[in-house]
C-alpha cells in the first residue's frame, strides 16, 4: 500500500510540475500609408486577403500618415531612429518590423514581410520601436489593424439582404411566366 501511495504521489509531483514553456512575442508590423498612395493600398489588401495565413503571433497595424498630422510626426520619428535618409522620409508605404523596415510594396514583399515578422516571434532580442516612440512623442495617435479596415459584414444583414434579393428574383420569374399565360 506505502508503494502505491508512493507511487501515485510520484506521478503526481511529476505532472504538476512546473515546465519550462517557450515564450512567444507577440510581433507587430507596422504599416505607415498614405490615403491615396497605390502601392499603400496594395498592401494593406493583399495583407487582408492573405490574413488567414498570417501566424496568431503577428499583428498588422497602420498608420495613415497624409491626412494624419500625428501619424505622420510618429512615421518622422520613427525614420529618423532607423536612419532612413531625407529623400526616403516621407516614403510609403513604411513597412517596420522591430528595427527592420521595408519601403514600398510589390512582388515577394508580403514573403519578405512575413519572413521577418516570423523570426522575431521567438527572437529575446525583439524590441518594438515604433510603440516605444509613440510612448516617447506623447501624442494620440489613430492606428487601425487590418480588421479594422476590412470589417467583415454582419451575417445577419447579409442573410437578409440574399433573402429580400432572392424574393425579387422569384418575383420576376413569377412575372415572367404568368404573364406569358
Amino acid at each position: 500500500m506505502k508503494k502505491f501511495l508512493f507511487s501515485v504521489l510520484l506521478i503526481l509531483t511529476m505532472v504538476m510540475m512546473p515546465t519550462n514553456v517557450d515564450a512567444k512575442n507577440k510581433v507587430t508590423v507596422y504599416i505607415f500609408r498614405g490615403s491615396t498612395c497605390g502601392h499603400c493600398e496594395e498592401a494593406i489588401t493583399y495583407l487582408n486577403e492573405h490574413k488567414d495565413a498570417i501566424n496568431e503571433n503577428i499583428e498588422i497595424v497602420t498608420y495613415e500618415v497624409f491626412d494624419n498630422e500625428n501619424n505622420y510626426k510618429l512615421q518622422k520619428a520613427v525614420s529618423e531612429k532607423l536612419k532612413l535618409t531625407e529623400k526616403q522620409m516621407g516614403s510609403v508605404p513604411l513597412i517596420v518590423i522591430s528595427d527592420e523596415y521595408i519601403l514600398g510594396f510589390g512582388s515577394g514583399t508580403y514573403n519578405q514581410i512575413m519572413s521577418k515578422a516570423e523570426s522575431y516571434i521567438e527572437d529575446e532580442e525583439y524590441e518594438d520601436i515604433v510603440k516605444e516612440e509613440a510612448k516617447e512623442l506623447n501624442l494620440k495617435f489613430d492606428s487601425k489593424t487590418l480588421d479594422e479596415l476590412f470589417p467583415e459584414p454582419n451575417k445577419v444583414v447579409t442573410i437578409v439582404v440574399y433573402s429580400i434579393f432572392g424574393a425579387i428574383v422569384l418575383g420576376f420569374a413569377a412575372m415572367i411566366i404568368f404573364s406569358r399565360k
